[in-house]
């Protein structure tokens, strides 16, 4: 009588599928990143400004053109897998914060609406970063916004001083920042646990 021998199948790296959908998430967000910048172009050049670059049209011209550049690039060097993951989120977030920051100076200063844009990008981001620094990019975007705040009460720039929607929209970068960055955590531990009974089923199968 011959005994069958089963073979166990190998077990599976449980962080592989974490990798996996932190990578998935970096894609979604940098293919964020060109369509808002698509998005902004279109809207500043083909559909009537409005209230982009209202107030200084050529540093506006100037931050879209780069900020479209800059996102372009980002998602080349992603998909030829260039640099770990990590590092290209925390770039691209900190593109978004200077750059959206210069635009929404460019656009009337708070007012315009484009800080919002920030804290998306701080919550599509968050999702694909570890630790806390979701948490630090809240804080120096917060600070961005604050800077730019007190630069156009210093210069003159605008009437109002704003202080109080700063206050709420670095409030916002904080909130969003932690409910990304939770939800991110876990999705990775969903796919953990998932991949870690798929692989227990298949050995004992």
């Amino acid at each position: 009588m011959k005994a069958s021998v089963q073979q166990a199948s190998p077990p599976q790296d449980p962080s592989t599928d974490e990798i996996i959908g932190e990578a998935t998430q970096l894609r979604l967000y940098l293919i964020y990143r060109v369509a808002l910048g698509v998005a902004l172009l279109l809207a500043y050049f083909g559909m009537g400004r409005g209230p982009l670059g209202i107030y200084l049209p050529e540093v506006f011209t100037v931050s879209v053109h780069l900020y479209l550049g800059l996102a372009i690039a980002a998602l080349i060097v992603y998909l030829r897998r260039a640099g770990s993951d990590e590092k290209q989120a925390q770039r691209a977030i900190f593109v978004d914060i200077f750059l959206i920051t210069v635009m929404m100076h460019a656009s009337g200063g708070v007012q315009s609406g484009l800080g919002m844009l920030i804290a998306v990008s701080i919550a599509l981001g968050s999702l694909s970063l570890v630790g806390r620094t979701a948490l630090l990019f809240a804080a120096i975007a917060s600070l961005t916004v604050l800077a730019e705040r007190i630069y156009s009460q210093m210069s003159g720039a605008f009437t109002g001083t704003a202080y109080m929607q700063a206050g709420l929209l670095g409030v916002s970068f904080f909130a969003l920042a932690l409910l990304a960055h939770r939800l991110g955590t876990r999705a990775a531990e969903s796919e953990q646990l998932a991949s870690q009974r798929g692989s227990d089923l298949a050995n004992l199968a």
